[in-house]
C-alpha cells in the first residue's frame, strides 16, 4: 500500500501543473521614460514677440532719420532642438513690421502739392531664422536659462507702403499712401545676436542687403538693430 501510494506522490509532483496565464508583464525596476518636450527636453518650441530699435548711420536721402520714431516690431513661433547639455539648434518663423520715419524725403513724396508735414516708409516682412545656441548656465533642470545665439535669417517683404502727411489749402490735414514701390528690394537677410535669460532675451542684428534699388538713389536706412524680446512660456 505504501509503496502505491508514494507512486501516485512522485506522478503527481513529475505532472506539471498549469496555473495562471500571463497575458502582459511588465518590469517596474526602473522607469527610463522621459519626456521629450520641454524648456530643457530634447525639442521645445515657443512663441516670442521683439520690439527694436536702429542704430547706426544713414546714407545720402535717408540722414535725416528719425530714430526716436523710428522701429520695427516682430512676433513668431522658435523651435529649439537640443543635442546636449550645452548645444542646441532651432529654427524660427517670423512677421516683422519696420517703420523708418524720416523729416523730409524730397525724392520719395511726389504726389503732395506742398512740403510734407511728415513721412514713413513700412514694411510688413515674414521670413526664417536659423540658430545656433550655446547653454552656459551650470544649474541643470527643465528650464530655459541663459544662452547665447547667433544665426541668420531671411525676409521677404510681401507689402511695402509709403505714407506722408500735409495740410491741403483749407488746413486740413492730408495723408497719403503709395504702395507698389518698384524701388524697394523685395528680400533682405543678414545675421542675429541672441543673449537670453529664460524668457527675457537682449537682441542684436545686421541687414547686409539693401533696402533701395540701386537705381532709386536713395541712401540706405541704418543696417543694425537692437531690442528686446520676450518668450512666451512659463517658467
Amino acid at each position: 500500500m505504501l509503496r502505491i501510494v508514494l507512486f501516485f506522490f512522485i506522478i503527481i509532483l513529475a505532472t506539471p501543473i498549469s496555473g495562471q496565464q500571463i497575458l502582459i508583464s511588465e518590469d517596474l525596476r526602473g522607469d527610463t521614460m522621459v519626456p521629450k518636450f520641454g524648456m530643457n527636453r530634447k525639442n521645445f518650441g515657443h512663441f516670442y514677440s521683439g520690439f527694436h530699435g536702429f542704430a547706426g548711420s544713414a546714407e545720402s536721402l535717408a540722414d535725416s532719420l528719425n530714430y526716436t520714431t523710428s522701429w520695427a516690431f516682430d512676433c513668431g513661433y522658435r523651435y529649439k532642438r537640443r543635442f546636449s547639455q550645452v548645444l542646441s539648434a532651432g529654427i524660427e518663423w517670423q512677421i516683422k513690421r519696420l517703420s523708418y520715419s524720416t523729416r523730409q524725403w524730397d525724392k520719395l513724396h511726389t504726389s503732395a502739392a506742398t512740403k510734407v508735414d511728415k513721412q514713413k516708409l513700412v514694411f510688413l516682412q515674414t521670413g526664417l531664422s536659423f540658430y545656433q545656441r550655446f547653454n552656459y548656465d551650470k544649474r541643470r533642470g527643465d528650464y530655459v536659462g541663459r544662452y547665447f545665439d547667433v544665426g541668420v535669417y531671411g525676409d521677404w517683404s510681401f507689402n511695402i507702403r509709403h505714407e506722408y502727411f500735409y495740410r491741403n489749402r483749407a488746413g486740413a490735414k492730408v495723408r497719403i499712401r503709395e504702395s507698389g514701390l518698384d524701388f524697394i528690394q523685395p528680400f533682405e537677410w543678414g545675421v542675429l545676436v541672441r543673449l537670453g535669460f529664460n524668457n527675457v532675451v537682449l537682441k542684436t542684428s545686421y541687414r547686409f542687403s539693401d533696402h533701395f534699388k540701386e537705381t532709386s538713389g536713395i541712401g540706405e536706412f541704418p543696417r543694425l538693430t537692437y531690442g528686446l524680446e520676450i518668450g512666451i512660456f512659463a517658467f
